[in-house]
């Protein structure tokens, strides 16, 4: 039996007719960008996180950058970034111009470590972009007082964790600015790319508004935009799933907690009791070993390099002890809405062997 890492058809063949549905009748209406649809959601999204404003665009990188410039995120300024995580957060700071600082994560989470991010604190630091890794939200409170005490903007990288709560409050309402990727492997993805920009200043939601749609308000082109828009097909696929995100998130850590029981006192986790588990990764000091041998058993892993500080297009020669060691030893296991009992009892059996 072949146990795929991921498999989005399940998902969506619960919802088909919803969805055939609501593309049907966005091409019925023949309008296709910033309609009613892209209105809906943003209204939507917004009101699920709490938040004041939500303005979509074309990806999440696209949201980072554009944040980036309406914070004012110039050459010459620094950004304190995590070491680990996906590429756009740290590719987003240097296309400004800034420099991306990275900092050491925390070992338990692999999210942004506090404690290493006031060793890194500069006159020419602006502000912290702090991702939510793998579903599990980072310590946003700890690193809301730094930016606070110091006078920096926070901007929360939400692209992994929809839905994740601190204390009852969902992330992406701490930051000055927070963003969404609608990729289609997210907990809450569009069946294309699509992004998001969340925030309650109101200056900053007209400013993105604005730079999404070539820089144009009512009175003309008042600044130099680009073109990142969410079409309104992506947006009424995303407007259909708003409504099952919670439920969806409530699967995967059931199916989190049936690795967890399964495989207790045999492998140490990464992940936290409010992740929402976008991925779900083992750690081992064996893991070609292990990834190799489920591999041959049919059972699809993941063991991808995440050291972004790492990279050479960033020639950084600092070491990063933390999120050196979690980049060498992470497996992800196979997780999916529509993953079934048997093929989870199969990894475990197959893991069990190790």
């Amino acid at each position: 039996m072949r146990i795929p890492f991921l498999d989005l058809s399940i998902m969506h063949e619960s919802i088909i007719d919803e969805l055939d549905r609501s593309i049907s009748q966005v091409i019925s209406k023949s309008e296709y960008i910033l309609g009613e649809e892209v209105d809906r959601f943003e209204s939507s999204f917004a009101k699920y996180l709490d938040v004041k404003h939500c303005i979509t665009c074309g990806n999440g990188t696209d949201a980072l950058e554009l944040s980036l410039q309406i914070l004012k995120v110039r050459s010459g300024d620094e950004v304190i970034v995590p070491a680990l995580g996906w590429i756009s957060s740290a590719l987003a700071i240097q296309k400004t111009g800034a420099k991306p600082v990275f900092v050491d994560v925390e070992k338990d989470s692999g999210n942004i470590d506090p404690d290493e991010v006031e060793k890194k604190l500069t006159k020419r630091t602006k502000g912290i972009v702090g991702i939510h890794l793998f579903g599990t939200p980072f310590d946003v409170r700890s690193i809301r007082r730094i930016c606070d005490d110091n006078d920096l903007f926070l901007l929360e990288d939400c692209a992994q964790a929809h839905g994740a709560e601190v204390d009852g409050t969902k992330v992406g309402s701490f930051g000055d600015v927070s963003v969404f990727s609608f990729y289609p492997t997210k907990n809450l993805g569009c069946l294309g790319d699509g992004g998001a920009v969340v925030t309650n200043n109101d200056e900053l939601a007209q400013k993105i508004k604005s730079l999404r749609n070539y820089g144009k308000l009512e009175d003309g082109f008042v600044s130099f935009g680009r073109n990142s828009r969410l079409d309104e097909i992506q947006a009424a696929i995303l407007n259909v799933k708003l409504q099952y995100i919670d439920q969806w998130n409530e699967q995967r850590k059931k199916i989190a907690a049936i690795y967890r029981t399964g495989l207790e006192n045999r492998f140490s986790f990464l992940a936290a009791e409010n992740a929402v588990y976008y991925r779900f990764h083992i750690l081992s000091k064996r893991r070609r070993q292990i990834a190799d041998g489920l591999r041959k058993a049919g059972v699809e892993v993941k063991t991808s390099n995440i050291l972004v500080a790492a990279e050479p297009v960033f020639s950084v020669k600092e070491k990063f002890p933390q999120a050196s060691f979690l980049d060498e030893h992470l497996i992800a296991l196979p997780l999916f809405i529509g993953i079934d009992d048997k093929a989870l009892n199969l990894c475990l059996q197959h893991l069990n062997k190790h």
